[in-house]
């Protein structure tokens, strides 16, 4: 899947998110993998921006055009490149596509779809590949990946219960007739 389609796929589920009905994602990609691990994220992302930031309209409203857009990436990407900030170009390219679908823009709408893939191509791509491509991101932040995260940290919720479980029963064996001579007590008071 090239970089465009990947970023069309998900501009038309940002769509479909605020407007039910209207659009719905292309079926049968050949990449149903990536597009969810890359629209979990991205919920994920937006979600915590929300929380920590307050809403990206200060971000979306920088963005009305390629040298606004480029600007804000160039922003977000001066420090590092990573998954997270990768992400966090879908996050802001979607958020501008839809308020320039609901008006305003001085740009159209298709625009973005442009500034997003030629971001990704000329100035992130190298080290997407760097990394094993969006594969790699799929085999991180897939959804195998995280039922075997969720697995792993049930069998270590699992491991410590029983460590504690373990913990009490040596004290209450040790403690054994401390704790039948309280029982004991404690019954005969309510008789």
């Amino acid at each position: 899947m090239s970089n465009r389609e990947l970023v069309e796929n998900y501009l038309i589920y940002k769509l479909s998110q605020k407007y039910p009905g209207t659009v719905s994602p292309p079926a049968g990609t050949g990449r149903e993998a990536l597009n969810a691990a890359l629209r979990s994220m991205a919920n994920k992302y937006e979600q915590d921006f929300m929380e920590q930031a307050g809403d990206l309209s200060p971000y979306v409203a920088v963005t009305r055009n390629k040298a606004g857009f480029n600007k804000v990436m160039d922003d977000m990407f001066r420090d590092e490149i990573n998954w997270g900030t990768v992400v966090g170009l879908f996050v802001v390219g979607g958020a501008t596509y839809v308020q320039s679908f609901e008006g305003g823009a001085s740009e159209p709408v298709c625009h973005v779809a442009d500034w997003m893939t030629d971001y990704l191509d000329q100035r992130i791509n190298p080290w997407i590949e760097s990394q094993g491509g969006w594969d790699c991101f799929v085999t991180i932040y897939g959804e195998d990946a995280c039922t075997n995260r969720a697995q792993e940290d049930r069998r270590k919720w699992i491991l410590g219960g029983l460590v504690v479980l373990a913990g009490v029963l040596i004290i209450v064996t040790k403690n054994y007739g401390t704790l039948r001579k309280a029982f004991s007590n404690f019954m005969s008071y309510w008789s």
